[in-house]
């Protein structure tokens, strides 16, 4: 019987690409890895976790089933294969928001992960989606005004007793003055599990309605997003086609990011 793991993917800051991370993971563990994947859209006041599948108008969902409107299973998008997708719905006044744990809880033996897309403030929502899950990953961008934003997230997912998986650095220039996953993690105290390039073809793969894994498979992000997704799952990570292949051949220097992903595959397993 399966008994789905809940993972957050949280920042009270906006433009950091958390939805960008929750999508591309979901279908990696879904298509690649044939884990049955339930996504969750936590992120009530400005929900766009559908537009990432190509749903638009997705109707009711979660904040309908937590003021008793309807089932909560009966609001989930099949979007291809073992991907299922959870919309927020149409959102109530004096919504409790604590209570959208319960519901995912109930949704646990029908999947093998649950991953939520948070709000971007630090807010109910916010605090909701950490309360929710068994383990939260920050989603930072490599700048001061991020970082101060992690420690604020940091702080919440402590006061929540949330066990915090890692940082994933995202939207990355590889610019002199951005911090370095050192500074990151000296700062945090958490390990930097993924660094994600910023790359136009993210917003190129939106115009299609497709995640970055799917439309370009081989981009250095892509690569990326599938060691973390195997690192998730606890699968080892084969570099697959020839150009990820070549791009492995010459790099074979092992990084920080690496060796903490190998540590997250213990941690999950």
């Amino acid at each position: 019987m399966k008994r789905a793991e809940i993972l957050g993917f949280v920042s009270t800051k906006g433009g950091v690409g958390k939805t960008t991370v929750v999508s591309n993971l979901g279908y990696l563990l879904s298509n690649k890895h044939n884990k049955s994947v339930l996504v969750v859209d936590g992120n009530f006041t400005a929900p766009s976790l559908g537009s990432h599948f190509g749903i638009i108008s997705p109707g009711m969902g979660i904040a309908d089933a937590m003021v008793g409107k309807i089932d909560v299973k009966s609001t989930v998008h099949k979007v291809e294969g073992k991907l299922d997708f959870l919309p927020v719905g149409f959102v109530s006044k004096n919504l409790d928001y604590k209570a959208m744990r319960s519901y995912l809880c109930s949704m646990r033996s029908k999947y093998d992960y649950i991953l939520i897309d948070s709000s971007p403030t630090m807010n109910q929502e916010t605090l909701a989606a950490i309360y929710a899950s068994d383990k939260v990953f920050m989603i930072s961008t490599p700048d001061h005004v991020s970082l101060n934003n992690s420690m604020q997230t940091l702080n919440l997912a402590k006061e929540a007793q949330t066990y915090l998986s890692g940082v994933i650095l995202n939207r990355s220039k590889s610019k002199i003055y951005e911090l370095s996953a050192p500074d990151i993690e000296q700062a945090l105290g958490v390990p930097v599990v993924g660094s994600v390039d910023e790359t136009e073809k993210v917003t190129k793969s939106l115009a299609h309605f497709k995640t970055l894994v799917n439309k370009y498979p081989s981009s250095n992000s892509s690569i990326e997003f599938n060691k973390l997704g195997a690192a998730i799952c606890g699968a080892p990570y084969r570099a697959e086609g020839f150009v990820p292949k070549l791009k492995s051949l010459f790099s074979k220097k092992i990084k920080q990011a690496d060796i903490n992903r190998t540590l997250l595959m213990e941690s999950h397993y």
